[in-house]
């Protein structure tokens, strides 16, 4: 079978990577296509990979988490239809920068099967151009995907028509990583897969072998997030509050950041250890607690090793939908108000709360035990190799 893997950014691959170990250690073929920086992601977990698209202009700028403003798409100041003519404009742009050679590539590899994230439109329009199959698979607790792919099928209408699709597709199947009790009820129905951690390659540190003598506080500002910090000093003031609350409590943190960029952090706090580069999957089973900014993968990382975690979200609408998920879940708390996520004595409060009651660990562990429970990736294979037919 030959699988065409496509992701719209790094961060919604990271989830998709086991399943496509599973796919080649079952014998079948995997490419991965996508932005340069996706396919750059891909080749360092070992996949096959073609680039497609630009390598850095407005297109590009447009996929980016952040770039634009994002409203809650559900609920109460839900955006109405101006917006979504907007986002259905900005969704079209981006898909002419790449569809041409998105739609070339697949029909000179003549997949059996594409799989792709939810919101690389992409996927499912070639998809269903060459009569291909399609799997969606999401990249952690998901309260939006759904509501897109409807508002999808009127924004994109007309291009799907230029294509040759009648109208916007559906997925074969829906793959999910989230655990079934955390999932969004409105969610379109979807087939369980466990999450298993993947945040790129690294060297596992010796000190993650070593006892505790306090605990250990893991801090993660997300690929994206770390990538802000230069321009947004709220994502470092987060960082140096944190970091004063952690001595507070006579506890140390460790901060994954690329080593280039240690100096856009400013002056940190001597109880935070901050490293170069290293994949938050690594450290978390050597940690007590996660501080993270709402990110799907770093929330179901944190539960795969049963910790609690404090989310202290950033201004993406589904960053704050997930810091919310853990508080009503007793998974963790969350520190959403812009000015409390920069005060030590707020942060202090929550970390104290986090480290010495009991409660917030054992409805992680239940969690981490459901998970453990679901089909491994490897498992799904059969089920895609059906969808292929």
């Amino acid at each position: 079978m030959r699988v065409l893997l496509t992701a719209l950014v790094p961060s919604h691959l990271m989830p998709m990577v086991p399943l496509a170990w599973g796919l080649r250690a079952a014998g079948h073929d995997v490419l991965v296509c996508g932005m340069p920086e996706v396919t750059a992601a891909a080749r360092e977990a070992g996949l096959l990979t073609r680039p497609i698209g630009p390598e850095e202009n407005e297109v590009a700028r447009l996929a980016r988490p952040g770039a634009i403003a994002r409203p809650a798409v559900t609920g109460p100041g839900a955006p109405g239809e101006g917006h979504w003519e907007r986002a259905g404009r900005r969704w079209e742009k981006r898909l002419r920068g790449y569809l041409d050679g998105f739609l070339a590539l697949a029909r000179d590899v003549r997949p059996d099967l594409v799989v792709t994230d939810p919101v690389e439109f992409g996927g499912l329009i070639v998809g269903e151009a060459l009569g291909v199959p399609t799997a969606v698979h999401r990249w952690g607790p998901d309260t939006v995907t759904t509501v897109l792919h409807e508002r999808a099928r009127t924004a994109l209408a007309g291009l799907c028509a230029e294509y040759g699709v009648d109208a916007f597709p559906d997925p074969g199947v829906v793959i999910d990583p989230c655990p079934p009790s955390l999932r969004d009820p409105a969610a379109a129905p979807a087939r369980s897969v466990r999450f298993v951690p993947y945040n790129g390659t690294g060297t596992l540190p010796p000190w993650t072998l070593e006892p505790r003598t306090t605990p250990r506080v893991c801090i993660c500002l997300g690929m994206w997030g770390s990538q802000a910090v230069g321009q947004d000093g709220d994502r470092a003031a987060v960082v140096r509050a944190v970091g004063e609350a952690v001595a507070a409590a006579g506890a140390t943190a460790v901060l994954p950041f690329p080593a280039e960029r240690h100096g856009d952090l400013g002056d940190v706090p001597a109880a935070v250890h901050v490293i170069d580069r290293t994949p938050v999957g690594l450290l978390a089973g050597a940690c007590d607690l996660m501080v993270h900014h709402g990110g799907g993968g770093l929330t179901l990382t944190a539960l795969h090793h049963g910790l609690p975690q404090l989310v202290v979200p950033q201004d993406e609408p589904f960053l704050g939908a997930t810091a919310e998920l853990v508080e009503d879940r007793g998974l963790g708390l969350a520190i959403s108000d812009p000015g409390a996520r920069r005060d030590p004595e707020a942060i202090g409060k929550a970390l104290t709360r986090l480290l010495e009651d009991p409660g917030h660990r054992q409805a992680a562990a239940r969690i981490a035990d459901e998970m453990s429970g679901l089909p491994s990736p490897a498992a799904l294979v059969s089920l895609l190799e059906e969808t292929a037919g």
